[in-house]
């Protein structure tokens, strides 16, 4: 009984410890910050107050430790205890800094179509009629009436989510808890990506290289950037590992498997090479399984394939474009040397020797995760558009869980375990807060943490719209065009997407048919190029209306 108490009193004081800790650590990384959930509110102002709860409750920790632990155990219950500490720190600091800095706002071009494809879904509709385009006095009307995050379908007159409808169709479940659960999708099913990488880790290995293995993954600079935004790839990567979870197993769920690979494929589509990827690497006891997996899987694959006939008029094309012109081969070599120079820097050459290390421990387990990597890799290395900042690793995401699942093996194998069982937890250690406190730094120097601020903009402007503006406005606008379209429900017109010397004559067309014509422009390039429209056009009128945060609302109309 005595015993009991004393466990049950250190794990209170871990406890206290970590969030005491992980305080400290928001507070210091992201700033003054607030973690504000449906009924809680947590303010983070400040290091003193959470510092000292942190010393004292450590203090008290030790002293419980020396009078209750034999002098031959102590190291042993020392390094477990410094380790248990570390992750639950760690994770909870995570977790703390996505909550308080989560952008909760439906921005430009990914967020917005995500969220307005998820209110379309809640609808019962896979198309949106755009009875706007039919005022608009140009060739691909339907095209320029679509808000960010949309485009023409292949109905004329409709238009249709760009994106896949994985994520959508989950954030459109997910609204029915409230209206910003949506906003809480990416930070839940990273947590469960987290928690799911843990025990498969742990199944596979031990508990030691499980937990490194989840730190590995929750601290990576583009995981935590990614979980604070309404995004796609996060939520991808969390089917990916329940896909693997299902399947490395000593017997494989078949079915639940390929509920989560066909989850994966549906957010994102390239991901079908590693959901095979997976099932190539998974040691099947009998032939029935696979047979069934491969039968579900294809069934979501040949659902996406007709679901992309319904909207944009072949199976091949996506949102994004027809696949002979999203992927071409001529891209490869400069593609291979952007995502390994973005793949070094952020993730740090370290990563390469740790692997090497875990191949040598578990050579079929880094087998089985190289073979998920570049299944992974591989459409994006000969994906045509090309992108030139660190933020291209989230198409890499979904096999990063895999890779930490190998370093962590190599961190294990290089402390020699075998010589004493601390050694393993004590180097776990200071991996695990080397990789936390990196990546911290790292996100800082990159502004991560002002993200929630800055997207502010979009629903002040958005919702200034629904207030202000005329019942029968149409939004001109370019990168506020899906906020527009989500915050207000009106009509949007793409600036963008009206040819040269149209202007005025479009606005011309939308006053004719019943509509107020209404610019909600960035400052700097959108407005210059509106301003410049209207010095070459001397009947086009601009009243200014409104100016928030940098963007300009004004009425347009023709003389």
């Amino acid at each position: 009984m005595t015993w009991r108490r004393g466990e049950a009193a250190h794990r209170a004081l871990d406890g206290v410890i970590a969030c005491a800790a992980a305080a400290v650590i928001i507070a210091a990384v992201g700033g003054a910050a607030r973690i504000a959930l449906p009924g809680l509110a947590i303010p983070l102002r400040g290091v003193l107050r959470p510092a000292l709860v942190a010393a004292f409750a450590l203090a008290g920790k030790v002293v419980l430790g020396i009078r209750g632990t034999p002098r031959g155990e102590w190291l042993d219950r020392a390094a477990g205890a410094a380790f248990r500490l570390t992750v639950l720190t760690v994770l909870l600091s995570d977790l703390g800094l996505v909550l308080a800095h989560l952008v909760a706002s439906c921005g430009g071009l990914d967020s917005s179509g995500y969220l307005n494809a998820a209110r379309l879904f809640l609808s019962g509709s896979l198309t949106l009629y755009a009875p706007v385009a039919r005022a608009l006095p140009f060739a691909d009307a339907t095209a320029a009436a679509a808000p960010l995050g949309f485009v023409a379908a292949a109905t004329p007159y409709f238009i249709a989510p760009r994106f896949p409808p994985g994520l959508p169709l989950v954030m459109a479940a997910s609204a029915l808890a409230g209206r910003t659960a949506p906003f809480l999708v990416a930070p839940a099913l990273g947590t469960a990506a987290v928690g799911t990488l843990y025990v498969t880790a742990k199944r596979s290995a031990d508990a030691t290289t499980g937990a490194l293995a989840a730190v590995m993954l929750a601290t990576s600079p583009v995981f935590l950037y990614m979980a604070l935004q309404p995004m796609s790839d996060v939520p991808a990567t969390f089917w990916i590992v329940l896909v693997a979870f299902f399947l490395w197993r000593p017997a494989p769920r078949p079915l639940l498997a390929a509920l989560a690979g066909g989850m994966a494929i549906l957010t994102r589509p390239p991901l079908a090479l590693t959901v095979a990827a997976l099932a190539v690497t998974t040691a099947w006891p009998d032939r029935r399984r696979p047979v069934l997996f491969t039968l579900i899987s294809g069934l979501f694959v040949v659902t996406l394939l007709a679901l992309q006939h319904h909207l944009y008029g072949s199976a091949l094309t996506s949102g994004y474009g027809s696949a002979h012109q999203l992927f071409t081969l001529s891209v490869l070599g400069g593609q291979l040397a952007l995502y390994g120079k973005w793949f070094l820097s952020v993730e740090g050459p370290l990563v390469i020797g740790l692997f090497a290390a875990g191949a040598v421990a578990n050579p079929r387990g880094a087998w089985r995760a190289a073979l998920v990597f570049g299944a992974t890799a591989a459409p994006y290395l000969v994906y045509a558009p090309r992108f030139e900042d660190w933020e291209i690793l989230r198409f890499l995401l979904p096999a990063i869980p895999f890779v930490a699942i190998v370093c962590a093996n190599g961190v294990v194998w290089l402390s020699r375990a075998g010589l004493h069982p601390a050694r393993a937890r004590i180097a776990a250690t200071i991996v695990a807060a080397a990789v936390a406190a990196g990546s911290y730094a790292f996100l800082r120097g990159q502004h991560a943490f002002e993200l929630a601020t800055l997207e502010l903009k979009y629903p002040m402007v958005g919702e200034w719209f629904d207030r202000n503006a005329p019942a029968n406005a149409v939004a001109i606008a370019s990168l506020h065009s899906g906020s527009l379209r989500y915050y207000s429900g009106r009509a949007v017109v793409r600036i963008d997407a009206v040819p040269e010397g149209m202007l005025s004559a479009t606005v011309r067309a939308l006053e004719r048919a019943g509509y107020q014509a209404i610019a909600v422009l960035e400052q700097g390039d959108e407005f210059d190029e509106l301003d410049r429209r209207a010095r070459a056009d001397a009947s086009l009128v601009i009243t200014p209306e409104a100016r928030i945060r940098g963007v300009y609302v004004v009425r347009l109309s023709v003389r």
